[in-house]
């Protein structure tokens, strides 16, 4: 498609430029040559936005390949895991959980390299979790990383904070 779309506007700034090189004559030359300049430079133009056309698409298409790491599980390995993570605050220093949900698939978590090195989509999930601790504190919620090695292992934290 950009190769088509190039050559034509390739082929229309050289019909403007052939057109107004065949009407010259003696008085009206450098009137001419202010247009044949003008649609060399509008061609180019067209061609710079043609290209920041291209590139957006191209990055659009990265967008839409999000992995759906929460919809990779099923509702019992989902409330399993949510109940280790539940676990992990239930005696501690952070004085239990005041909400808990999964984070957005396009947490910056998962792009982890110990994450996607270790653990397969359908095999993680990442909770945001706001502790009583945090809300004393006035810190923001934390994310907590439960995952398993495979589905017949059992789940763990992995990682947790802010």
């Amino acid at each position: 498609m950009r190769i088509k779309l190039n050559a034509v506007i390739m082929l229309l700034g050289l019909i403007i430029i052939t057109s107004a090189c065949s009407n010259r004559n003696s008085t009206t030359n450098t009137t001419d040559y202010s247009r044949s300049t003008t649609a060399i430079e509008n061609t180019e133009a067209t061609e710079a936005t043609v290209s920041s056309m291209e590139i957006e698409i191209e990055n659009s298409s990265s967008i839409s390949s999000i992995t759906p790491y929460s919809q990779s599980i099923t509702e019992d390995d989902l409330l399993d895991a949510k109940a280790i993570a539940e676990k992990y605050y239930e005696n501690s220093a952070y004085n239990g959980i005041v909400s808990i949900s999964i984070a957005a698939d396009d947490s910056p978590q998962y792009d982890s390299s110990f994450i996607k090195g270790k653990y397969s989509v359908g095999n993680i999930i990442i909770f945001d979790v706001l502790t009583q601790k945090d809300v004393d504190n006035g810190n923001p919620q934390r994310q907590t990383t439960v995952a398993r090695s495979s589905e017949e292992s059992s789940w763990e934290v992995i990682t947790e904070g802010f």
